[in-house]
């Protein structure tokens, strides 16, 4: 079965993405950390709501543009790009992780730095295993159509364990900037706003300089002819 491996590269463009994502995100569970702080498993299913609501609506607002460059992105064009709301899932799984192993690091005495690093290690790790699962089991996968054919959006093991390493670097940096609300009592769905497009801002130049001057590269795999 034919496969294509497309470099995964943050050009300064994504730093756009990254400060919509934070700084939706963020606000929100600002708002809701009164109650979803009192009980892990609150907090764990606020990190998924959240997350796909956020998610679904930037992938509803960012969808013709992805198929617009997508020549840059996958290094041919696509007609269409399809089951792009199963990012949201996907999503929401990931922040779910995060925030139950962030509670669980914080619980034992650690701060932002080692709870943003290894809970993006864990909650990215994980969650892209299960796509990269369900995908193989049923086939069930984001796919690209192009010029008659249709490729599944795949991720090898290498690849998954790099991007768990790359965005558990980007929450190191980013996790202890958009916690800056956490203590406040006043004005912290504002402050919280404002870290999140800090954070989003700083993560996303971070990562751009990551897949600049660092020589591997993550890579989506592209698997020809699922239908």
């Amino acid at each position: 079965m034919e496969k294509k491996l497309i470099p995964i590269k943050f050009g300064l463009r994504w730093v756009i993405f990254f400060v919509l994502l934070e700084s939706s995100t963020v606000p929100l569970v600002a708002m809701s950390n009164s109650i979803a702080i009192q009980n892990i498993a609150y907090m764990s299913i606020m990190g998924f709501i959240v997350a796909f609501i956020c998610v679904l609506v930037l992938v509803k607002l960012l969808r013709n543009l992805l198929i617009k460059h997508s020549a840059s992105l996958l290094g041919f064009a696509a007609d269409d790009i399809r089951g792009l709301w199963y990012i949201s899932i996907v999503a929401g799984i990931l922040l779910m992780i995060m925030f139950f192993v962030q509670d669980i690091i914080y619980a034992h005495g650690y701060g932002d730095y080692s709870a943003g690093f290894f809970s993006a290690l864990l909650s990215v790790g994980i969650s892209l295993l299960i796509y990269e699962l369900v995908a193989k089991l049923t086939g069930f996968a984001i796919k690209v159509h192009s010029r008659g054919e249709i490729y599944q959006i795949r991720f090898q093991v290498r690849d998954i364990l790099i991007l768990a390493l790359i965005f558990s670097i980007y929450e190191f940096f980013v996790c202890p900037i958009t916690s800056i609300w956490v203590p406040r009592h006043e004005y912290r769905v504002l402050i919280a706003f404002a870290s999140g497009i800090a954070g989003g801002a700083f993560g996303g130049v971070l990562l751009y300089f990551i897949s600049r001057f660092i020589p591997f590269h993550a890579r989506l795999t592209l698997q020809k002819n699922v239908r």
